[in-house]
């Protein structure tokens, strides 16, 4: 989709950015705002409840203060020498024995008392409860108080009573204690404190609330104003011990009632009330506070947000449009990768390098594909290749004679894995050699089972041999010979192709072999003529033996003595008998002997069918062949009877292919493996069908920039892969890079052309490799690293990017060239946007490689620095 085609449901970035910026701005303001309203209101519940909590508490302990004040000073009054004289004298008889009670002395010391100590009100009680004298009331009074509710269990118990005690409209806190006089009670004195705004002033200092005290539901004390203490009254008379909400005049409050007392003949309880609006005005305030400044941040978060979205947006536009026309297979699109913000300056930069490999690609791909319209005409090898295929998918079915062994006694450590797979490598080994010089083919060696088959004329004969031969083996194997069709055909599973050898023939060998012993072959009977008539039965020969497994009895002959029989295959042999004969298909060749020329059609080394020849040079051919193992096609490169006559280099060959083994990577050209057929040393590798670097340069003398740049950014990457395993190439150069179809380039002969020079019998010192690549420490003979290939890479990438080599001429010259850097620089040979590549080329041909760019990771990061 273009950008500016667009579905009518899609909005732009900028616009989207903008509403979601603003949107979340508004939703934080908004939920900052519920969220500290939410936690205010809980905040003020939970801090009224706490004043109410603390006004309770404050008033239980001035009360509580107030009465032990009260006791004290009464308890003082009570034991005072001389009040006690005035009680007990102003309490006296008369002649008829009738109380005679002195109020006014009473009175006066009452007085006295209140003025020095200061209580509020002062009463003294005789024995029985009458009042004898009232700080309230000046003249004599004739009254009991025997049955009042705090009196009547002062004269009961003559223990101190405390209460609340009404006169007139007033209550106060009192206090009665007995008194008495040389041991004996001379009556009761009370003392008591009014209740009033005083004592709910003090109490409502302490508890931060207002507090409003009750009598039988009147007010009794207050420290509302007058014109809220009446309204308050009202207002309370429905409140309970649980937090209430009352309105007084304009505002709300909260109150709780708690009960003071209830024994004094009257109750008495105290309201605490809190103002609401006092409370939460702080968070009001805070709450306007948030309003405002989240009206603010609103405003703010818009115009951030437009800011925001067109400066996110406008690099964002330009990347998509890029991408748009990349969809569209324009690649061309450059743009600033530089950017503010680290995400997309990363977008922006992982986009050009993807357009510069797609630009590198497509460059690649029509360059080669040009070129590819001048290769020959692969003709035969398209056919054979279809062949291959119909022969592979197609089931065939043969009279066999099937020799199967198992290896039950292979010795090696418990554990040691390594020594294990050595000694069955050993033995597959033995195998092969043997089959071929009997004929026979190894079908398949899996576990410790191989089987192998012999067909064609004397292939009994043959086999019989072939079992004799094991007699002399370090691990004799059981053995069982059976005969009869086989049928051969390749599956393809989960897309891998396995050969398959299925029949009646298979199972029976199998039933035999679980039956057989170590050194001991069991035979299948329908095979006993035959066998008779090579193994006479003897103590030594053909004769019966009993199963391993089982008490059935079997057709046997020990290895041992089969092999004391003699047996000799016949002088001529027809070549065609071992050669497989598949529907469509016609007979191949028997294996090349040493001095025959390979060719086209041969079967190699008992798995390789020759397809054609891909190239000759001094070291030997190079063939295209259908390997049957791998179901698949290589490169096969045999070398000349010359080089394998020299036992040290091919030594040295071995440890080298061992090394380029492990290098595993796209752009490496794969070695499988190293072999030697009948004397003659090959090398197995990855086929790849394209064209050398060499050829390209040949047809066009440079290539598209970025075509080139691909090629060097793979051929670092190759090195990378190599010099993690510490294996050295030391013969990069464009006959040794080569391009597949599709513009992916592969390394060639890893460790291999450079070691096949020392053939010549030169000294360690002798230089290997080539001259006009090779670095000058390579040249000389040195000790090499891995710069010694940085360095040929060095003139590969200034060839391929300026058309000309930089160093000509015979060897010296060259030599002298490179270390004096006579040649020109690349930065004056090309023109841009090559000249990027100037410094790092110059840095790769630096002449000591101590000054050379340090590694093949380095020269691979400089590379991805560069746009094509």
């Amino acid at each position: 989709m273009s950008a500016t085609d667009r579905k009518s449901g899609e909005l732009r970035l900028g616009l989207a950015i903008f509403a979601v910026t603003g949107l979340l701005t508004v939703l934080a303001v908004v939920l900052s705002v519920s969220m500290t309203l939410l936690q205010g209101n809980r905040l003020s519940d939970t801090l009224v409840d706490d004043a109410l909590a603390r006004a309770r508490t404050a008033e239980a302990d001035v009360l509580a203060a107030r009465f032990r004040e009260l006791e004290l000073v009464t308890q003082l009054m009570a034991d005072d020498p001389g009040f006690s004289n005035v009680v007990s004298q102003s309490t006296g008889t008369d002649l008829f024995g009738e109380a005679d009670v002195d109020v006014n002395s009473l009175l006066d010391q009452l007085d006295e008392l209140r003025e020095r100590i200061g209580f509020d009100l002062g009463m003294v009680l005789g024995m029985d409860g009458d009042l004898l004298a009232h700080s309230e009331r000046p003249v004599g009074v004739d009254e009991w108080m025997d049955t009042h509710p705090l009196v009547a269990p002062l004269i009961e118990e003559l223990l101190p009573v405390a209460g609340y005690w009404q006169e007139g409209e007033r209550i106060y806190q009192i206090i009665f204690v007995p008194m008495a006089k040389d041991g004996a009670l001379i009556g009761f004195l009370a003392a008591g404190l009014e209740v009033n705004d005083d004592f709910a002033t003090e109490v409502a200092r302490i508890s931060g609330t207002e507090l409003l005290l009750l009598a039988d539901g009147q007010a009794i004390a207050s420290t509302l104003p007058a014109e809220q203490a009446g309204a308050a009254l009202a207002a309370v008379q429905t409140v309970g011990e649980e937090r209430t909400t009352v309105t007084v005049g304009d505002g709300e409050w909260a109150a709780a009632l708690t009960p003071i007392d209830s024994a004094s003949g009257f109750d008495v309880a105290g309201v605490s009330l809190i103002s609401t609006d006092r409370v939460l005005a702080p968070y009001r305030q805070l709450l306007t506070f948030l309003l405002v400044g989240g009206a603010l941040i609103v405003l703010l978060a818009i115009v951030v947000s437009l800011w925001a979205a067109r400066r996110m947006s406008a690099p964002l536009t330009r990347l998509a449009e890029a991408a748009d026309l990349a969809a569209g297979g324009s690649y061309e699109e450059r743009f600033e990768e530089d950017h503010v913000i680290e995400e997309i300056s990363t977008l922006a930069t992982a986009l050009a390098s993807l357009l510069s490999d797609l630009r590198e690609k497509t460059d690649i791909q029509q360059y080669v594909s040009d070129l590819y319209r001048y290769l020959p005409d692969p003709g035969i090898e398209e056919t054979r290749a279809a062949a291959h295929q119909t022969r592979n998918d197609v089931a065939s079915q043969e009279e066999r004679h099937l020799l199967a062994l198992e290896f039950r006694q292979v010795p090696g450590e418990d554990g040691d894995i390594d020594s294990l797979v050595g000694a069955f490598e050993t033995i597959a080994q033995e195998l092969m050699a043997q089959a071929r010089s009997c004929r026979g083919q190894l079908e398949h060696f899996e576990g410790q089972r191989a089987v192998l088959s012999f067909s064609g004329e004397n292939s009994l004969l043959r086999a019989l041999v072939f079992a004799g031969s094991l007699a002399e083996s370090s691990v004799p194997p059981a053995a069982a010979l059976v005969g009869g069709a086989i049928g051969r055909a390749t599956i393809r599973v989960g897309g891998s192709a396995h050969r398959l050898v299925v029949g009646r023939a298979v199972l029976q060998g199998d039933l035999l072999l679980e039956e057989s012993r170590p050194g001991l072959l069991l035979a299948s009977p329908v095979l006993k003529d035959a066998l008779a008539r090579l193994i006479p039965a003897a103590p030594d020969g053909l004769h019966i033996e009993q199963g391993r497994l089982s008490s059935r009895k079997y057709m046997a002959a020990k290895l041992g003595a089969i092999a004391s029989r003699g047996l000799e295959l016949p002088p001529t042999e027809s070549d065609s008998t071992d050669a497989l004969t598949r529907p469509g298909r016609t007979a191949q060749k028997a294996p090349a002997p040493v001095a025959a020329t390979i060719e086209t059609g041969d079967l190699f080394a008992g798995r390789y069918e020759i397809v054609s020849i891909l190239g000759q040079g001094g070291m030997g051919k190079v063939y295209k062949a259908f390997d049957r193992e791998l179901e698949d096609f290589v490169a096969l490169k045999t070398l000349l009877p010359q080089i394998a006559s020299d036992t040290r280099y091919l030594d040295q060959l071995k440890e080298e292919i061992k090394l380029a083994r492990r290098v595993t990577h796209g752009n490496v050209l794969r070695t499988f493996d190293f072999g030697n057929q009948d004397g003659v040393p090959f090398i197995s590798m990855e086929y790849v069908r394209g064209m050398t670097l060499r050829y390209l340069l040949e047809q066009r003398s440079q290539l598209p920039f970025s075509a080139g740049l691909r090629i060097v950014r793979q051929l670092a990457g190759a090195l990378v892969a190599a010099h993690d395993e510490e294996v050295i190439h030391r013969d990069i150069k464009p006959e040794n890079v080569i391009l597949h179809a599709s513009g992916n380039a592969k390394l060639m002969d890893f460790g291999i052309a450079g070691k096949m020079q020392r053939m010549e019998g030169a000294s360690d010192r002798v230089f290997v490799g080539t001259p006009a690549y090779a670095a000058p420490e390579q040249m000389e003979g040195r000790a090499l690293d891995p710069r010694t290939d940085l360095y040929a890479c060095g003139v590969l990438m200034y060839e391929l990017f300026t058309g000309t080599q930089p160093f000509r001429g015979d060897m010296m010259t060259i030599y002298q060239t490179k270390t004096g850097r006579t040649y020109p620089p690349i930065g004056e040979v090309t023109s841009m946007p090559e000249r990027q590549l100037a410094p790092i080329v110059d840095k790769c041909l630096e002449p000591d490689p101590a000054e050379r760019m340090e590694s093949a990771a380095a020269l691979q990061a400089a590379l991805a620095e560069i746009r094509g």
